[in-house]
């Protein structure tokens, strides 16, 4: 096997893992109110604008994801109930609509990357600078294989 088929068998094994608190996140209660994974994955998109602004429709979202169009819509609909995000109509096309996280969409988008991210924080904390600015160095490569992979825009 080359050097590049392990590596690339090794992240597909290994990157996973760090994504499983995702499973934690089924209709859980924050300060805001209630959230699932779903939802807080669109207002992730949303908020970090991973896609540019006139993409950030539920179609595109769907897309970055590579679910079904209703799984997103379910999601959406969720969010605008809970006052989470907008929807703007497109005045060009009025079955397009712009998602627009409100305010209180992105401090739920917040409060759960920080609740994840805090153990992690905590353990890179131990690290030698050196070592987690090679390590900041690594993920943002990956990031961008990523990106490049999926061929959507680098945050």
């Amino acid at each position: 096997m080359s050097d590049s088929a392990t590596l690339a068998t090794r992240m597909v094994h290994t990157l996973p893992g760090w994504g499983l608190w995702a499973n934690d996140l089924r209709d859980f209660e924050t300060p805001f109110g209630k959230i699932g994974f779903r939802q807080a994955s669109v207002l992730w998109v949303l908020r970090k604008q991973i896609l540019p602004e006139p993409q950030q429709t539920p179609t595109n979202i769907a897309k970055y994801f590579g679910v079904q169009n209703s799984a997103i819509t379910r999601a959406v609909d969720k969010l605008e109930q809970g006052g989470y995000v907008i929807r703007n109509i497109s005045s060009l096309d009025k079955r397009v609509h712009y998602l627009v996280p409100t305010q209180k969409g992105n401090d739920v988008s917040e409060w759960i990357e920080r609740l994840y991210t805090a153990s992690l924080q905590k353990e890179l904390d131990t690290l030698d600078s050196a070592t987690r600015a090679s390590l900041l160095e690594h993920v943002e490569l990956l990031h961008d294989i990523l990106a490049r992979i999926r061929q959507v825009p680098t945050v």
